[in-house]
């Protein structure tokens, strides 16, 4: 098995994002513009919920988990009877 570095892979995704990103742009070019205004209007929705679900995802894997019960609590932190 071989071992590929991270450049590698790198240069791969990108050069895979750049060609979906010129085909995206492609299919509107001979559109009428009103399809090519709700086309990109759509696209720019997709993709701005998508990259906002990646990115609360990604904090919510790093945030503590409250409910556990575990972390460090404080002595002030005991519930009063």
């Amino acid at each position: 098995m071989t071992v590929r570095s991270n450049s590698t892979r790198w240069s791969r995704w990108m050069l895979i994002l750049l060609m979906s990103c010129c085909w995206t742009m492609s299919l509107g070019a001979g559109c009428d513009v009103d399809v090519q205004t709700t086309l990109v209007t759509g696209l720019n929705a997709a993709l701005n919920t998508a990259a906002t679900t990646l990115i609360n995802a990604a904090f919510l894997t790093i945030t503590p988990d409250q409910t556990q019960g575990g972390g460090s609590r404080l002595p002030d932190d005991e519930p009063t009877v």
